[in-house]
């Protein structure tokens, strides 16, 4: 995981691994194009670096020294799709 910048009004989408999402990506934009106009999104795990067995699976815990990098980790996926791919997360 790269360091997060201090700036709460900045969010950094380059400093964590979206790329994984390529589905998701790819499945909202079709939407979109398809007359979709509401999106909405779910944590159902945090990333495998936030957690206490380092698995996005098989249990663990969400680790509370990553509670500030997650807020950002979320924030940055919500206003990355906007400004990446015009879906408006909300």
């Amino acid at each position: 995981m790269e360091s997060v910048n201090d700036d709460l009004n900045n969010f950094s989408w380059e400093a964590f691994n979206f790329t994984i999402d390529q589905d998701q990506i790819w499945n909202a934009i079709e939407a979109k194009r398809r007359g979709v106009t509401k999106f909405i999104a779910s944590v159902w795990s945090p990333p495998a670096w936030m957690k206490s067995n380092n698995q996005e699976t098989n249990d663990g815990y969400f680790l509370p020294e990553t509670y500030e990098k997650s807020a950002e980790w979320i924030f940055a996926y919500i206003i990355g799709y906007k400004e990446h791919y015009n879906i408006d997360i909300g």
